[in-house]
């Protein structure tokens, strides 16, 4: 899919491939979905993001906490790397998140 397909679509987890240099790299970032889908960005010059607030803003009185779960992989092997097993395995795993 290419990036401007990508940006303002929702989704739990995002993978971005290409090279650095001679290098083949890559970078997932995935969110828990226990806070749900989240809005994604991606650009073809690099930019890859998820992005809780780009539909509404949000501001917090004092002592109220705004917490998401966030995993990132970054990869220097990509055609090894899956990233649907990475995000169910984050899945799984994840604690603390409250």
């Amino acid at each position: 899919m290419e990036s401007d397909s990508v940006f303002d679509t929702d989704g739990y987890w995002i993978d971005c491939r290409g090279r650095m240099g001679p290098n083949p790299v890559g970078i997932a970032i995935m969110a828990h979905p226990r806070f749900g889908e989240q809005p994604l960005i991606a650009r073809p010059y690099g930019t890859l993001a998820h992005n809780p607030f780009m539909r509404q803003g949000r501001h917090l009185a004092p002592g109220e906490v705004f917490r998401r779960g966030y995993s990132v992989w970054a990869y220097d092997c990509p055609d090894g790397f899956d990233a649907a097993a990475a995000f169910n395995l984050f899945v799984n795993t994840v604690v603390g998140v409250s």
